[in-house]
């Protein structure tokens, strides 16, 4: 442990719990019903001002919905959660992606069909055009994976 400003006096802020400031944020809320499968459009978006605390997953910009799937059926007003939509894979299952092994300074790429959908930084199999064979890899990006467990 170190210490610094060891002779600097310290002031102690007195904290007042009767004062309280609401906060107010936009969240994003269905102004349609929607069935599952159904793909979320800006104009299925609306939204409203909340001071009270509305939990953990909810959007706050219509920009992050659109284009998304829905997980389950849902009715008018209802505030969308991340746990409401299929999840935005970065790599989906039978897509071509390029294999890259990495040796010290030596690089080899390869390509391959991955055999299961994934989101970055995640080990997903995929199978090697040349040998036919598969090989659990990490995803890099949204057409790379990689043999090497360093995920940047």
């Amino acid at each position: 442990v170190v210490r610094t400003n060891i002779n600097n006096n310290l002031s102690v802020v007195q904290k007042n719990e009767t004062q309280y400031i609401a906060q107010t944020n936009m969240i994003v809320a269905l102004n349609t019903s929607l069935n599952k499968g159904d793909i979320l459009k800006d104009a299925h978006l609306t939204q409203f001002e909340s001071t009270k605390n509305v939990g953990g997953g909810v959007f706050y910009e219509k920009d992050q919905l659109t284009g998304r799937t829905l997980k389950k059926s849902l009715s008018v007003g209802t505030i969308i959660r991340a746990r409401h939509l299929n999840p935005d894979w970065i790599i989906h299952k039978y897509q071509v992606v390029t294999i890259e092994h990495q040796v010290g300074s030596i690089i080899i790429n390869a390509q391959g069909i991955a055999q299961e959908a994934g989101q970055k930084g995640q080990r997903i199999w995929v199978n090697n055009f040349n040998s036919g064979k598969k090989v659990l890899c990490w995803i890099k990006d949204d057409k790379k994976v990689t043999t090497n467990a360093k995920v940047y």
